[in-house]
């Protein structure tokens, strides 16, 4: 990385640099005749000016190219300034030169069947990684901030580029600082900084960092694009960077309950995942069963981070227990006050949303405190994508989420992290048809017919939710056996 900061330096003043490398994974700076005809400690790098005055250290070349070159970039003119631009560079340097070159270090030589103690190695070192870049986040960026110091570009923005272009995209999920992200996408758009970290990106890329090999068999998963339970497992695919194929089994059409879908799932439940011979349904089971086969240093999810595992079996339990209070709000949205069922259902919505607001305020004081974008720590899991599905079902009921300003950001953020995944561009390819057919024209008001508890009743008032369609609902109680009476059959 220092080496780059130069070369960066260099562009963004106009001073040619004429460059040779130093291959060190040979040992190259090790040799007798480089520590002797060039630097007698074996670093990197050196900047040798006429043939003979030979400079060390990042931060001292830089200098020297500000003295000979007269680069604007470092106020040499003003000592003060100078002082504090040091110090500022001396603390991000001290913050992340050691987090980011240990994690790199690790994530090089991680892969899928790397034992659970340099699995637990790679997650100690990404905490104290992404702790690092919070304090630097906190310190630097507010919401007007444009550079590291101040309203210029200078040496510090140099350097905690260089250190962030280190792992960043691929390693390093700029999402969870929004403020850090933008005057990154800024900086990493000038010229002076392809030219500096360009090569360095092609020789990363084909390292290969943080992919798995491809399976033996493709994974295939049968899904739906609107099923919360599909999009978790989606979700867990996309983050661990695992192929698959992905098969729609459409509710509507009741593929799921044809015979050779209960071939896999004799319940006729979705998701499925299939392994080769392997066939594993139920999402908690399928999200165990990734966990445990392929392990990536984008998303850590394992029995041997006990902590991590452990909440991720909470997260779990809790959403299914705030699924339960949604539905219930859902119903009484969707039955006529008028009727038993409504009068009954309002009771309840009541109820669950007094739980449900607790529950949030429970969420906002416990799992947001240090970090509002990721529930279990400094980095994303899959208990993220387990809260962010059923947080999204909370818009569908018109939830207020005002009194949870934590929660908001954290389902804002989610969603424009989903919008690049497998299921959204399905979603998108599956509105693109809807919106292609005739316009629906309501002369009367829509009646359904169904019971809060089946679930096709549920997808249908859902859909009817989606397109913004007024309709009552009629309950229908199927444990009375009330669907065979002459009305109902009529």
């Amino acid at each position: 990385p220092p080496s780059r900061a130069v070369i960066f330096f260099a562009a963004l003043s106009g001073i040619e640099l004429e460059t040779r490398e130093v291959d060190m994974y040979a040992g190259e700076h090790e040799t007798d005749e480089y520590r002797r005809r060039v630097n007698a400690r074996g670093k990197v790098p050196v900047l040798v000016h006429g043939g003979q005055h030979a400079v060390f250290e990042s931060g001292s070349i830089m200098r020297s190219l500000a003295v000979l070159f007269d680069a604007p970039l470092l106020p040499l003119h003003c000592p003060r300034e100078m002082l504090r631009l040091d110090t500022i560079v001396r603390h991000i340097t001290t913050l992340l030169a050691g987090p980011v070159l240990k994690f790199f270090n690790l994530a090089k030589g991680f892969h899928a069947c790397s034992p659970p103690k340099k699995l637990r190695k790679l997650m100690l070192a990404k905490q104290e990684l992404y702790n690092a870049i919070r304090d630097i986040d906190e310190t630097y960026f507010s919401d007007d901030t444009s550079y590291v110091d101040g309203a210029a570009l200078s040496v510090a923005d140099i350097h905690l580029s260089t250190y962030i272009a280190q792992l960043a995209p691929d390693m390093l999920d700029l999402t969870l600082f929004p403020r850090l992200a933008q005057w990154y996408a800024a900086t990493s758009a000038r010229d002076a900084f392809r030219r500096a970290h360009g090569e360095y990106f092609e020789r990363r890329a084909a390292l290969d960092i943080g992919r798995l090999s491809p399976a033996p068999a493709p994974l295939l998963l049968f899904g739906w694009h609107t099923d919360p339970h599909s999009r978790v497992v989606v979700k867990l695919l996309d983050s661990m960077r695992v192929p698959y194929e992905m098969k729609e089994i459409s509710i509507f059409d009741k593929e799921h309950e044809s015979p050779e879908f209960k071939k896999l799932n004799p319940y006729g439940y979705i998701p499925v995942l299939k392994d080769g011979d392997l066939v594993i349904f139920e999402s908690g089971a399928i999200i165990r069963y990734l966990a445990a086969k392929f392990r990536t240093p984008l998303l850590i999810v394992d029995r041997s981070v006990p902590a991590i595992h452990a909440g991720v079996d909470v997260l779990q339990e809790f959403v299914s227990l705030l699924a339960n209070d949604v539905l219930a709000v859902l119903h009484e949205q969707t039955t006529t006050a008028e009727s038993v069922a409504g009068a009954a259902n309002a009771r309840q919505s009541v109820e669950s949303r007094l739980r449900l607001g607790g529950a949030l305020s429970y969420l906002s004081r416990v799992y947001f405190k240090r970090n509002p974008y990721a529930v279990l720590g400094p980095f994303r899991t899959i208990a993220d994508a387990l809260l962010g599905e059923m947080l999204w079902q909370l818009q569908i009921i018109r939830f207020d989420l005002s009194p949870h300003p934590v929660i908001g950001r954290f389902l804002a953020q989610y969603q424009k992290l989903w919008e690049g995944s497998t299921l959204h561009r399905s979603f998108q390819l599956n509105a693109g048809n809807i919106s292609r057919l005739s316009p629906l024209t309501v002369s009367a008001r829509i009646t359904l017919f169904g019971h809060p508890l089946v679930p096709h009743s549920r997808i249908i008032q859902l859909l009817l939710l989606h397109a913004s369609i007024p309709f009552d609902f009629r309950s229908v109680d199927v444990l009375k056996g009330e669907q065979k009476t002459p009305e109902n059959l009529a």
